[in-house]
């Protein structure tokens, strides 16, 4: 195939120029994709603070509303809950991840190529607004399913971060690579204590005593029921039966047979009904 002369090739270019002009200045010094997600993230926070339910939320506790105590909170949640994190076998884990980056060259490691301070600022401000949210919504501390989500997070951004950091340590000491023994050792230790945590966590055995005995399933079943009762009824007045031995791994609160509760007012509102009450079951 022969080459592109030059002359086509400037002409190209010259063609191409009108259209560069078109980009904007916040196009050009950000991308359209970190712009993209910027407006995203706006879209979302309005659609937050403008949705029905929060008001609702918002009335619960007077503490709630309050964005500078919010702010205060979040941050002071989540530097009590890094450290607790911190203390746990995630450093064990980061050693696991520095080995897995040293056999990466340098090239493959392009998406670690990322200023360290603007990525500690992206990570800490994500992990903030996620706990914010509880303490600006009812004014109290994010409860544990929450805190499973801020995890979740937490964990991923950590693994990506000390990416950042080991990708800049390495293209400014030319960190050594690890021996294929000391591998071994760190290997074979993280999976030693995976086994044995594994089979001594609490909360992992409550999870598969509560899968593999079925009761999961029922209490799946039972709420899909519930629904079906409520959006087949076409009284403004629904009446849901109590769920009985609910599975502990999925099961925090439920309903009240006070109709005022928020709880109630939040799924009459969802479905549309002027009330929701909770029914107890009664043994004869």
């Amino acid at each position: 195939m022969n080459a592109v002369p030059s002359e086509l090739r400037a002409r190209l270019a010259a063609d191409y120029q009108p259209v560069r002009a078109l980009r904007s200045p916040w196009t050009r010094a950000f991308g359209v994709v970190p712009l993209g997600l910027m407006a995203a993230a706006a879209l979302g926070c309005f659609l937050y603070f403008t949705a029905p339910g929060l008001d609702v939320r918002l009335g619960g506790n007077p503490l709630g509303g309050n964005i500078p105590a919010s702010f205060l909170n979040s941050f002071k949640k989540l530097a009590s809950l890094s450290k607790t994190w911190l203390l746990s076998p995630l450093p064990l884990f980061t050693l696991l991840w520095f080995i897995v980056l040293s056999r990466i060259t340098p090239q493959a490691r392009a998406y670690f190529a990322v200023p360290v301070w603007y990525v500690a600022l992206v990570y800490i401000g994500v992990l903030s607004a996620q706990l914010f949210t509880s303490y600006y919504g009812i004014g109290i501390d994010p409860t544990a399913r929450e805190l499973n989500l801020v995890y979740l997070f937490f964990v991923v951004g950590w693994f990506y971060v000390t990416g950042v950091l080991y990708h800049w340590a390495d293209q400014r000491f030319s960190l050594p690579e690890v021996a294929w023994y000391q591998q071994g050792v760190v290997v074979a230790v993280v999976g030693l204590y995976t086994v044995f945590y594994s089979y001594k966590n609490p909360n992992l055995r409550l999870i598969y005593t509560d899968w593999l005995s079925g009761k999961a399933a029922v209490y799946n079943t039972k709420m899909y029921q519930r629904y079906d009762l409520i959006t087949n009824s076409s009284e403004p007045v629904v009446y849901l039966p109590e769920i009985e031995n609910p599975p502990q791994s999925l099961y925090v609160d439920d309903i009240k047979e006070d109709k005022n509760h928020w709880w109630n007012k939040l799924m009459a509102g969802y479905f549309g009904k002027e009330a929701i009450y909770l029914k107890k079951a009664t043994h004869e």
